[in-house]
């Protein structure tokens, strides 16, 4: 046996972040398969790159550096590679963690609504009061920073997403509760 010390093995990256991409894979809008968008987004030098689920859910390592250039490098990549102009919000997977732990929802099961988080893009523009839509069947209960929760107990086959936009004044991509929750383990 040689008095050879073995080499340290490399460390492995591990994703700290997550890429929420709004608009693509949904309605048959930029499409563009999860396998070239990892690509991509391993092209710019980020590690641990993988997708969950089709519709624009990346988790990567980001490093420790600022979530505005992040979000910008990521959108300039998709426009310059994959040719498709798309809103990227940025979330650490620490911050998913925090929030998922908050329960936001409460703990009592609500098996008539479904509940989502609206992932706001930058700061509002407009502060908004919790709003209820009876004829549409929504409501926007509570914003915590950049996360905008509401909840939806009827379907009637219109989007209620957009409102978020337009109420806070910046753009938003917009995931189920549910998605949010899986993300985070």
């Amino acid at each position: 046996m040689s008095g050879a010390v073995p080499k340290a093995k490399k460390s492995e990256a591990v994703a700290n972040a997550v890429a929420f991409l709004r608009g693509v894979n949904v309605g048959g809008n930029n499409v563009v398969p999860m396998a070239k968008v990892v690509a991509m987004i391993e092209s710019l030098k980020y590690g641990a790159v993988r997708s969950f689920g089709h519709a624009g859910n990346i988790l990567f390592d980001g490093g420790g550096g600022d979530d505005a250039e992040l979000k910008a490098k990521l959108e300039h990549g998709f426009k310059k590679k994959l040719e498709i102009d798309c809103v990227v919000v940025v979330r650490r997977l620490d911050e998913l963690r925090a929030l998922v732990e908050s329960e936001p929802f409460g703990t009592r099961d609500q098996p008539e609504v479904t509940k989502y988080v609206a992932l706001l893009a930058g700061e509002p523009t407009k502060e908004v009061k919790p709003v209820r839509n009876e004829k549409e069947g929504w409501d926007l209960f509570e914003r915590r920073g950049l996360d905008v929760f509401f909840r939806s107990w009827k379907v009637n086959g219109r989007s209620t997403f957009p409102i978020v936009d337009r109420l806070f004044g910046v753009p938003a991509t917009v995931r189920n509760w549910n998605t949010i929750v899986k993300v985070a383990k």
